[in-house]
C-alpha cells in the first residue's frame, strides 16, 4: 500500500494502482484492472450540508436514483450507482467540514463488481488533510 496526498485529501493505495493528476481531477486506477477511480474537490467556505450534495446528484436523484448512506471516516454522504449500455458508474457525493469530495467508478458494464472490494478498501481510507479553521 501506498500513501496519496492530493491537496485536501488522502488515500492509501494498492501498490499497483497508479495516479493521473489534472487540473480538477485526480484520475486512480490499476493498469491491469478494469475500471477508473475519479475525484473531484471543492473548497468552500463554510462547512456544507447534506443539501449541497443533494444538489450535486440533483439529476441523478431526478431521475430516480435511490441513494445510499455512506461513511468514510470524517466524510459523509450517499453513493448511487446506475449502467448503461456502454458502461456502469458507481458515484460518492461525500463532505467533511468545507471539503466535499465528488468521487466515481466507470468500468465496462461486464465488469461491474470485480473491483468493487478494492475501491471500497481505498475509499474507507479517505481522510481530509488539515484545512484549518473551518
Amino acid at each position: 500500500m501506498s500513501q496519496f496526498t492530493a491537496g485536501h485529501w488522502s488515500v492509501e493505495l494498492p501498490d499497483t494502482w497508479v495516479i493521473e493528476h489534472a487540473e480538477d481531477v485526480d484520475a486512480l486506477y490499476d493498469p491491469e484492472g478494469f475500471g477508473s477511480l475519479q475525484i473531484s474537490t471543492l473548497l468552500h467556505d463554510e462547512p456544507v450540508g447534506d443539501d449541497f450534495l443533494n444538489y450535486l446528484a440533483e439529476e441523478h436523484l431526478e431521475a430516480g436514483a435511490t441513494p445510499d448512506k455512506v461513511r468514510f471516516g470524517e466524510f459523509t454522504g450517499f453513493t448511487l450507482s446506475y449502467g448503461a449500455e456502454d458502461g456502469f458508474w458507481t458515484e460518492w457525493y461525500l463532505r467533511a467540514g468545507r471539503l466535499v469530495l465528488f468521487i466515481s467508478y466507470t468500468c465496462a458494464p461486464e465488469h461491474e463488481m470485480l473491483e468493487e472490494e478494492v475501491v471500497e478498501g481505498i475509499l474507507k481510507s479517505l481522510k481530509p488533510v488539515t484545512l484549518g479553521a473551518a
